[in-house]
């Protein structure tokens, strides 16, 4: 591991801990719940992460972000079916969340479902035309399918 990646895991190692000492005396602070989880996730801690929005939901189960977060460690763990649920529930919290709609189509895409992959992308960048990400991926797609004349 680089130098680089030791900073940045000691970093998130750093933010974990600040958030165990917020919830300790805030333990209904669903956004520190839902940070916690993404510092875990971003170290591979996929069941604490999911662990920790779990947290978060119970206490505010209509934050978009943090079901797009589940969905997304969800994914990591091979939980495919909860996560296009996480997915589907934070679209019905907010149906233009550009980067929940990215995730949705690239799982869709990984379960071999590129028609419905290719709607979520679309509708991804209906949102936000300048989101790279689902740009990339979108143009992925198309060029998997043999689409490469479509433009959204």
């Amino acid at each position: 591991m680089s130098n680089a990646a030791l900073a940045l895991q000691e970093k998130y190692e750093q933010v974990i801990a600040i958030y165990d000492r917020v919830l300790t005396t805030n333990p209904r602070e669903a956004r520190a719940w839902n940070n916690r989880g993404f510092a875990l996730m971003q170290l591979g801690r996929y069941q604490e992460a999911i662990a920790s929005y779990n947290r978060a939901l119970a206490i505010n189960p209509n934050h978009a972000k943090t079901w797009n977060n589940l969905g997304f460690a969800l994914r990591k763990i091979g939980n495919y079916e909860k996560s296009i649920a996480a997915y589907d529930r934070a679209l019905a919290i907010d149906p233009n969340y550009a980067r929940a709609w990215n995730n949705r189509g690239f799982l869709l895409k990984q379960l071999g479902k590129y028609g419905e992959a290719l709607i979520a992308y679309e509708k991804a960048l209906a949102i936000d035309p300048n989101y790279t990400t689902a740009r990339q991926n979108y143009n992925s797609l198309i060029q998997e399918m043999g689409l490469e004349n479509l433009t959204p």
